[in-house]
């Protein structure tokens, strides 16, 4: 199979070098280009043998967002997939996504400690069109409802019933046949689903195992199947 072409666009030119160097080593891959600016990505020629841009959210006050690129990149090329990539939180931003257009999108958390071979996994999976969820149809608009089971993954759902049996990260990731980065990623997903808003004094990780422990009682409880 051969690699995904990649877009990549941040504004930051220290984290664009490093980036863009890092994911060029992986084989998976093929950077067909980096951006600091959203004109420069828009480049039609480059959007139309793409099959997956990394986007960062925020490209500074005279550029796009990510978002709203990634919609003018979808106008430009139908089956791109594309990976939003930020430490802000998504919901508001989300919901701008027009409906006809919210297939096919994923989302990286952006952190320090951001594990890059999470980023390629979500990278590859989008551009084969296996989106982790994040714009999939109403999608944007159940994160302000009530949470429920039915938003996650059966995998999903089977990683976070063992993590509230109190296995470890290391051995779910085993037992799921997945590389602990791209467990920790669909962790990072589970834990937006179950607990949408948390605040700064709460542990987002012990709300999430909680809600779930109370979502699949209460699923138990009405007879209906995990």
């Amino acid at each position: 199979m051969r690699a995904s072409r990649v877009i990549y666009v941040e504004n930051d030119p220290a984290l664009l070098g490093i980036m863009a160097a890092s994911l060029a080593l992986y084989a998976e891959l093929e950077i067909l280009g980096s951006f600091s600016a959203a004109s420069d990505a828009l480049d039609r020629a480059v959007v139309e043998r793409a099959d997956v841009a990394l986007l960062d959210l925020d490209l500074g006050p005279t550029n796009l967002n990510g978002i709203e690129l990634g919609i003018a990149m979808r106008n430009i090329n139908d089956n791109i997939g594309l990976v939003i990539y930020s430490q802000y939180p998504m919901v508001d931003l989300a919901r701008r996504v027009p409906k006809a257009m919210r297939e096919g999108w994923s989302f990286v958390a952006k952190s320090p400690t951001m594990a890059l071979d999470a980023v390629v996994h979500t990278l590859v999976r989008t551009a084969r069109g296996m989106s982790n969820g994040f714009l999939d149809p109403d999608a944007a608009s159940s994160l302000s409802r009530e949470p429920s089971l039915n938003q996650l993954t059966t995998r999903q759902r089977v990683i976070m019933g063992l993590m509230s049996s109190g296995v470890s990260t290391r051995s779910i990731a085993e037992q799921v046949g997945c590389t602990y980065e791209a467990l920790r990623q669909e962790l990072s997903v589970c834990y937006r689903v179950l607990v949408p808003e948390v605040s700064v004094d709460e542990d987002r990780r012990v709300k999430a195992i909680l809600a779930y422990l109370e979502l699949s009682d209460s699923v138990g409880a009405r007879g209906v199947p995990g």
